[in-house]
Parts: C-alpha cells; structure tokens; sequence
C-alpha cells in the first residue's frame, strides 16, 4: 500500500481502491472512506454502475465523505499502532534494528592504515583502491582504474586480495589511462576453457 489513497482523502476526494483493501481498511478513519474494488468480487460492470449511482445521489456519495465531520485524529491512531509513529521514524527504527541482522559482511579487501603506509612500489602488479568502490591496477607504480570484473580477472586477480590504501597515499599515486576493457570470452572459448 502507497500514500495514494491518503492523498485523495487529504484532496477531499473519496479513492476508488484497487490492492489490498483489508489493510487499507485498518488504516482508514472509516471503513466508508474509501470505494474498495474487492468489495464487488471481480464485477467491474457493479463498480461502474455504482460509481454512476454516487454521481446521480449525492446523499448516497456523501456517506463515503461522512467521516470528515467526526473524525478525531487521537481517536483514529489510539487503535492503530501503524499510524501513532511518523513513517519516517517507523523506516529509521526498523533499519536500526534489523541492519545488524543483514549486514553482517566483511570487506573483502584488507585496509592499510594512515601510519603503516608504504612505497608505490610495493603495490606493483595489484589491485588497489583508496575509499572509493572504483579499483585501480598498479602497473609501473602508476594507477590505472579497472573498467569491469572481465578485465579484473583477465588481469588474473582475486576480489580478496584487493588492498585498500589510505587516501593519502591513494592521492599521492599518479594516475595513469584506464586498463583496456576486456569482454567476455565467447561461448565458445569459455568451452575450452573449462
């Protein structure tokens, strides 16, 4: 369920609803407060001719909008624990406790510190990468950025061995061009391969 249906309401409109009307239903201020498609099972002819009628009665569409004149916006969360907390701090409180349950990765890269730093050259023939995502080749103890994992791996390197180096010596480092991009191998060179 989106905002939508709150945004008619809030327009003064009344929404004619086609997803999961139970849920929306304990989130209304009034059952009425809204034209639920499930209500008439799949008829869409029902709906159509019921819609017309609202257009012809205005007593009859008045009874959808009935709820504005003793609605009570303390009444109408004391019940609803979904809407007593702002969305935004529900989605906050939820991240907060739920990101250690899925977040449980470990860098594949090993970090050198800011006082363990060391030369250019000893980088030489790997891959690097300073606080970025981008990671770089050290060829000539110059950077040149990797375009794709195909030439990553043509490279014959390994995701783990990837070295994070401080941003100060990731800075010092000249940059060179690019690694040419490799493409895949063909289906039918990867056959051989294998």
């Amino acid at each position: 369920m989106t905002e939508k249906p709150f945004d008619a309401l809030v327009s003064g409109t009344v929404p004619v609803y086609l997803g999961d009307s139970a849920h929306l239903k304990s989130l209304l201020p009034d059952d009425k407060a809204a034209i639920h498609i499930s209500d008439f099972h799949g008829n869409i002819t029902a709906l159509a001719e019921y819609l017309t009628y609202l257009t012809t009665n205005e007593t009859a569409y008045e009874e959808h909008r009935a709820w504005r004149k003793a609605f009570s916006y303390e009444k109408n969360i004391a019940n609803k624990p979904l809407l007593q907390k702002s969305w935004f701090c529900r989605v906050c409180e939820w991240a907060a406790q739920t990101a250690p349950l899925y977040n449980n990765r470990t860098r594949a890269c090993t970090s050198i510190g800011e006082g363990e730093e060391s030369t250019h050259e000893d980088y030489n023939g790997r891959a690097v990468r300073g606080n970025g995502r981008e990671v770089y080749y050290v060829e000539n103890n110059t950077l040149r950025s990797v375009p794709n994992l195909d030439t990553f791996f043509a490279l014959k390197l390994e995701l783990e061995k990837v070295v994070q180096i401080s941003n100060t010596l990731f800075k010092r480092m000249p940059k060179g061009p690019a690694m040419p991009a490799m493409s895949p191998p063909s289906p039918k060179k990867r056959a051989m391969l294998v």
